[in-house]
């Protein structure tokens, strides 16, 4: 099994806070060549997407 961290993580608070942490970890990556950019790029994107969505909840 092979598993690559795109380290970049949404992280919702108990109080319903949502916040995106790590970014500058993924930049990182990027910059070593690590995480090539177009994947890096995606996985920002789909992360905002998610952070968004968690922020547009209604609280249960």
């Amino acid at each position: 099994m092979r598993y690559l961290d795109l380290e970049v993580d949404v992280v919702r608070y108990p109080d319903g806070e949502v916040e995106l942490v790590d970014e500058e970890e993924l930049a990182r990556r990027v910059r070593e060549g690590l995480i090539p950019e177009a994947l890096a790029d995606r996985a920002l994107a789909e992360a905002r997407a998610l952070a968004a969505a968690l922020d547009g909840e209604q609280p249960r």
